[in-house]
């Protein structure tokens, strides 16, 4: 991936495998791409998958504490049966919906009420 595509981006799903400790593993360098490349305030939900399978080898503990680290959202879900998919989809859209709102609230200007015009004369 180019750093342009980071640069651009207003939103990161960043998934891992939970029956692979190396897929989870790898979470960290794409994090710390993300943080290099990517705008400062960019939208993060940490996505564990295959969440129906029965061989987990990445505790949710774990990844906890890695995204409190990074200090991402965090969710499992499940491609294979549909769990949480649509799930975690809404919450990177609820998590870009609040900071549009937030902004806007900032960025909010006051309007100069309207001066009235003399007369030019007197």
């Amino acid at each position: 991936m180019t750093r342009q595509i980071f640069h651009k981006a207003n939103a990161f799903l960043l998934m891992y495998d939970i029956t692979s400790s190396q897929s989870f593993s790898a979470v960290s360098y794409w994090a710390n791409c993300i943080q290099e490349g990517a705008a400062e305030d960019v939208t993060i939900l940490l996505v564990g998958n295959k969440s129906d399978c029965a061989e987990r080898q990445v505790k949710t503990q774990e990844v906890e504490v890695l995204a409190k680290e990074y200090n991402f959202e965090f969710m499992e879900c499940s491609a294979a049966t549909g769990e949480n998919v649509v799930q975690s989809l809404e919450t990177v859209a609820r998590m870009l919906s609040q900071k549009v709102d937030t902004r806007e609230e900032a960025m909010e200007l006051k309007k100069e009420p309207n001066k009235k015009k003399s007369s030019g004369c007197c």
